[in-house]
């Protein structure tokens, strides 16, 4: 399915979704801002469901990267 086909499909249900992608750099105030966002957005009522980014995954043990021996 193309993307354009999906977001049609996501928004023509009773509880259409609406992602939003948040960007930067490091320190760029990336996860204070989605920190708020999502406290916002609760507060009006919506459901908020968070992804975290491939790094954070990475570090909690998400993958295993072996390292070369020194």
């Amino acid at each position: 399915m193309v993307e354009n086909e999906f977001n049609i499909k996501l928004q023509e249900g009773s509880n259409p979704i609406t992602r939003i992608c948040i960007t930067g750099g490091p320190c760029a105030g990336k996860t204070t801002a989605l920190a708020e966002l999502t406290i916002q957005l609760r507060q009006l009522g919506f459901r908020v469901l968070c992804v975290p980014d491939a790094a954070h995954v990475m570090k909690k043990g998400g993958a295993l990267i072996k390292a070369p021996k020194e």
